[in-house]
Parts: structure tokens; sequence; C-alpha cells
């Protein structure tokens, strides 16, 4: 994972050396029902997954499901309708899309909100960043985004929702095994 010299964070992949993943965090979002509602009637633009960041344990979590997502999206077996879409339900170790998108997506209340863009231009993201209303500076940097992550993210909710019990914490953690359900999730 990287940065760019205009800051924003940038993920390569090595299985798809032609693809990136561009985020932003939001913390302290307020303008996020208007932001679904555009997502949900198709017309945010440019297209994007916009991620509830309290669903999110770390960054890699992110990295893991956008590279499930574009094997999905090179072999033709996208679950979802756009590749971004497919990102968001990716971050979920169930194969219920729906569930997964209601879960891991943004909400009506979504308080901290990371965007995420494949193959974004710097107009894209500069549109994408014109899209948001925060009460607080935007983060770009990964220290810093992973460090909000911590902040605000319900270790107890994402536990729940990959179904991870005490027992699986004691040898490892959170994020071991969320990575480990989403990389097994195609297998089961």
């Amino acid at each position: 994972m990287t940065s760019s010299a205009h800051h924003v964070m940038m993920m390569t992949f090595d299985a798809f050396p032609e693809h990136t993943l561009s985020v932003f965090l939001v913390p302290q979002l307020v303008n996020a029902r208007e932001l679904r509602q555009s997502l949900m009637s198709g017309t945010l633009e440019p297209e994007a997954a916009l991620i509830d960041a309290g669903t999110l344990a770390h960054l890699l979590i992110v990295k893991a499901a956008a590279g499930l997502a574009l094997q999905h999206h090179a072999r033709g077996t996208l679950r979802t309708k756009t590749l971004h879409s497919e990102l968001v339900y990716s971050l979920s170790g169930s194969k219920h899309i729906g569930s997964s998108l209601g879960t891991f997506g943004i909400k009506d209340d979504t308080a901290c909100l990371l965007v995420a863009k494949f193959d974004a231009s710097d107009e894209d993201m500069n549109a994408l960043r014109n899209l948001v209303a925060s009460n607080e500076c935007i983060l770009e940097e990964e220290e810093d985004i992973n460090a909000y992550i911590d902040t605000c993210r319900d270790e107890k909710a994402i536990a729940k929702a990959y179904k991870i019990v005490d027992q699986e914490l004691q040898i490892g953690s959170l994020v071991d095994a969320i990575v480990c359900r989403i990389a097994a999730r195609d297998c089961l």
C-alpha cells in the first residue's frame, strides 16, 4: 500500500498489477443519507465503494476484499452488479449479498466512511471528496486511516458479523480471523 504525491492512499495488487484502489476516510460524515440515496439510485458519480468504517478492523481487510473482488471480476464471476459493490460484498465472510451490503456498506446513520475507487484518476478522487460533507478533515494517509479506524470500530459488532469466537482471538488477531474468512469464503 502506497501513497501518491497527492497523498491519496493507493493500494496495489501483485496479482492484478493493472489495477489500483484509492481510498480516503471521512470522519464525522454528515451527509450519509444523501450519499446512500445516490448510491442506491445509481447516480453516484464517479462510482465508488462507500464502506461504513465502523465495520472495519484494519485497511488490510479492505485490501483482501479488493483482491477477491478483482479475482471475481477477472473470472467474470461478479456476484453483484459492479466491481465496487463486489468490494463491499467481499468484505463479508458470508455469501448472502443483501446482508453483506447492509452490514458493510454505507447506512443512513454512518458516521465514519471509507471511500474506495478502483483505478481512480485525480479528477475522480477530487469529485468524490467534493461529494462528502464532514465536520473534520478527510484522512488520506494509511497510518492516519488505520489509527482512526482503531477509534471508531466496534470490535464486538465486527466479531459478531464474522462469527468470531473468543477462543479464536486467543491464538490470533481479529484481523487474522477476518482475512482468513474472506480468503476462505469461496471455498465454503
